[in-house]
């Protein structure tokens, strides 16, 4: 059954700001626990505003979103909190037509001669990615930048190089796209839910739905294999 605010909160809270990565809004777990929430909030609106975790955070700490989905590692400062939803392995997504695309996996080293596509503004995530690759010893070589993932992605398509990207975009651009697991590459895409400690009785209520929901979610294994 639908629940419903006590008149004090409803007159305050009448509305929550949610705010997402773009990758974040590809997660099963962020659906669900949108979903989840109106149906169990119907009278509460939800406003979502897209950035990245960086930005996101800050918007956050000066209160102008009450929650966000980001993903870590990020800066968090003392009066806020994070809570972890879950993680899933990062996979290259490559052309249909590419040497390695009927492969189910590939060794990160296997890519040093690959011409990459990247994020154009650094994230923590990028920046553990490309630490992978120093480690393995070789810097990607970057042919082009772009400032969405869905952007790199279909650059992928037009065959303008490779890309690791969290699992949960292997739905995008499929008939052009195939995304292979990185068997050897330990970095894993966090999804982590991002307040203000303490918050209204509102934002309380949706951290609960979302804890309930990572903890349904099915988990996603090391080896994500082929999208095809």
């Amino acid at each position: 059954m639908p629940e419903r605010l006590d008149a004090d909160d409803e007159a305050a809270f009448t509305r929550v700001i949610v705010g997402f990565t773009e990758s974040a809004s590809f997660s099963p777990i962020v659906a669900s626990v949108m979903t989840r929430f109106r149906q169990s909030w119907p009278n509460v609106m939800l406003v979502l505003e897209e950035d990245l975790s960086e930005t996101l955070a800050g918007a956050v700490e000066q209160g102008r979103l009450d929650l966000a989905f980001v993903r870590p590692p990020i800066r968090t400062p003392n009066q806020l909190s994070i809570d972890a939803l879950g993680d899933e392995p990062m996979v290259v997504a490559m052309p249909r037509e590419h040497r390695f695309a009927q492969r189910s996996s590939v060794k990160l080293r296997e890519l040093a001669a690959e011409d990459f596509v990247l994020r154009r503004r650094t994230t923590g995530l990028q920046a553990a990615i490309l630490s992978a690759c120093r480690e393995e010893g070789f810097s990607p070589r970057i042919t082009q930048q772009a400032p969405q993932l869905s952007t790199i992605i279909n650059l992928v398509a037009a065959s303008m190089g490779v890309a690791i990207v969290p699992e949960c975009m292997n739905s995008v651009r499929p008939e052009r796209v195939v995304f292979v697991a990185i068997s050897d590459l330990g970095v894993r895409a966090q999804l982590g839910l991002l307040r203000k400690k303490g918050g209204s009785h509102v934002v309380q209520r949706f951290m609960e739905v979302a804890r309930s929901a990572s903890h349904q979610s099915p988990p996603r294994g090391r080896s994500g294999g082929s999208a095809k």
